[in-house]
């Protein structure tokens, strides 16, 4: 699928109303292309976006965009933290660790 035939049918997909095999097509190119990406984002927000603002419903855009390119059956785990926070952690419990140590040594 090329940008021209998946500009045209951005409408129908954010409201999930393309067939199996247009969505999967549309998000593969859309994955691979910059410019239809930013073409998907801005039609989420006038489309979908702006009503449910209107409704007062938060929402994250990223997040929303990236509900849309996953493919249906994947279901995306929330993790209560990131990946990021658990190594600090761990990290941070390390050294705890070891300073415990060091110190059990030298004044035992």
């Amino acid at each position: 699928m090329d940008c021209k035939e998946v500009e045209s049918l951005l409408s129908e997909f954010i409201g999930g109303k393309c067939t199996r095999e247009q969505s999967r097509q549309i998000r593969e190119h859309i994955i691979s292309c910059p410019n239809c990406r930013e073409e998907l984002t801005i039609q989420f927000l006038v489309q979908e976006g702006m009503s449910r603002l209107d409704r007062d419903e938060d929402f994250h855009l990223d997040e929303e965009i990236d509900r849309l390119l996953e493919p249906p059956g994947r279901k995306k785990i929330k993790m209560p933290f990131s990946w990021n926070v658990w190594t600090i952690v761990l990290d941070a419990l390390t050294l705890i660790v070891i300073a415990a140590v060091v110190l059990f040594l030298l004044f035992h």
